[in-house]
């Protein structure tokens, strides 16, 4: 059972790296938020995708095996990671104002 679940997970890194390669251009190594933001879609695509490959592997799974893969904390952890990339991206655009007074209210800070 582990041998289909990892195959599943490499094909789907394979094809976000081959995605995302083809998104960076070789002659501009240049930052590029746009290509940056369209690497991380397809990061945070790729994540629920790999989640939906693990609900349906966990469906396969034999019950009375002698080990069993812990799907959920699995899930749980791509997950997670999913939330930073799709937090990152879809945080607000404009700077938050962040005051420049101390704790106190009372004087500017230096």
């Amino acid at each position: 059972m582990k041998k289909p679940l990892l195959a599943m997970l490499l094909l789907c890194a394979t094809s976000s790296a081959s995605v995302i390669a083809a998104v960076h251009d070789q002659q501009s190594l240049r930052p590029n938020s746009q290509r940056e933001r369209i690497g991380l879609q397809t990061l945070s695509t790729q994540l629920l995708k790999i989640n939906e490959l693990a609900t349906a592997a966990q469906g396969s799974a034999n019950p009375n095996a002698k080990f069993l893969f812990n799907y959920p904390k699995f899930q749980n952890e791509v997950s997670k990671l999913q939330k930073q990339v799709d937090d990152y991206l879809y945080r607000p655009l404009q700077p938050v104002p962040i005051s420049v007074l101390d704790q106190s209210g009372a004087d500017f800070q230096q």
